[in-house]
């Protein structure tokens, strides 16, 4: 089996009904087919650190989060900007509202 990755969101949630008494770990492993050493280990993992155990070695993780969404906002402005002027040429080309000199779309 290939080698996943498990988002620290997920890890904290597996742990967590692990640690409510939610689901018993055998459980847990076949919901999600997950080892059962896998989960033992986010759970002795968050025991040991708690929730910063899952943030991952990277300290720039965080800010290229913020930087991914960021250029999603970007791009939706953007694509909202284009609908928008898309708009206004066909409105003003059936209007046949003449372009100041010099003017393009």
């Amino acid at each position: 089996m290939a080698n996943r990755k498990f988002s620290a969101q997920f890890k904290l949630q597996i742990v967590r009904e692990v640690e409510d008494g939610q689901k018993r770990i055998s459980q847990i492993c076949r919901e999600y087919s997950l080892s059962d050493s896998l989960v033992r280990r986010w759970a002795e993992q968050y025991r040991e650190r708690g929730a910063d155990a899952f943030r991952g070695d990277d300290p720039r993780a965080e800010e290229l989060e913020v930087a991914r969404r960021r250029i999603a906002e970007l791009e939706s402005a953007l694509g909202r900007t284009t609908l928008e002027l898309d708009f206004l040429r066909r409105c003003v080309k059936r209007a046949n509202i003449p372009l100041p000199d010099g003017a393009r779309w």
